[in-house]
């Protein structure tokens, strides 16, 4: 992982700014992926000029036995992405970002964000970047008082969101986001099997800014995180899901 400054200072010393915020919740694109389900979460906007700069939560978990798949690779144990460019869309492995790229391949799956920088403090060992002593990440439990943070370096362009009108198998999971049509990539979960079952986020919160100007937070500045729980369908409902993007797509 590459050592950048936090965004997190620059955007908390702007908490007096005016809040012009058109983040409106969370959305997720599920599909199954040889006997996985993969679950993508987009922070959900309005507007083509928001950017994310940074989030933080307390707990990630899903009914699903097991838990989310973890790589037990030593740099994947945790939930950043590989910095050798390894983690996509694809990846059999779960880990956060703040937006991806597809390195100059459009029809290519989407890579994670590897300048992304994360505060651990009081968090278990292991828990962002694996090490060989560390346990596999599968789910997310931070004590009381503390939380995952990570952020992206000031203004990096990855944190832009992107449409997401037509991402397969969509579902509004958190907010008012039926007619978010943007949206900046933030989770890649990864699920053992296609059955049906639940994902909780816990205290979730994002920071970031529009038009390049007006800093905001989501759900809030100094109030509770957001919280949600939402169902992964089963393996028919997840492929009507996605068979209702195709048809989107095509009409456009």
């Amino acid at each position: 992982m590459k050592s950048t400054s936090l965004a997190l200072a620059s955007l908390a010393s702007a908490l007096c700014s005016v809040s012009h915020a058109s983040v409106t919740g969370l959305v997720a694109s599920v599909r199954q992926v040889s006997g996985y389900t993969m679950v993508d979460v987009y922070a959900a906007s309005t507007s083509a000029t928001d950017w994310i700069g940074s989030a933080r939560l307390n707990t990630l978990a899903t009914s699903a036995s097991g838990g989310f798949v973890q790589s037990s690779e030593t740099a994947l144990k945790g939930w950043a992405p590989d910095s050798s460019w390894s983690s996509t869309m694809d990846s059999i492995d779960s880990f956060m970002t703040i937006g991806g790229t597809d390195l100059g391949d459009p029809s290519g799956p989407n890579y994670a964000n590897t300048t992304l920088s994360a505060t651990t403090t009081g968090c278990p060992p292991g828990t962002w970047v694996g090490t060989s002593l560390s346990a596999q990440s599968n789910q997310l439990d931070i004590p009381t008082g503390y939380a995952l943070s990570w952020a992206t370096s000031a203004d990096d362009p990855l944190g832009v969101v992107k449409t997401i009108a037509d991402i397969p198998g969509r579902i509004n999971i958190l907010g008012d986001t039926s007619a978010s049509m943007y949206g900046a990539w933030i989770m890649h979960l990864v699920i053992a099997g296609n059955d049906p079952c639940t994902i909780s986020i816990g205290n979730l919160k994002l920071t970031g800014k529009r038009n390049g100007q007006y800093t905001f937070a989501y759900p809030n500045f100094s109030g509770p995180g957001a919280e949600a729980t939402f169902t992964v369908p089963a393996p028919g409902a997840a492929a009507v899901l996605a068979l209702a993007g195709l048809r989107r797509r095509r009409r456009a």
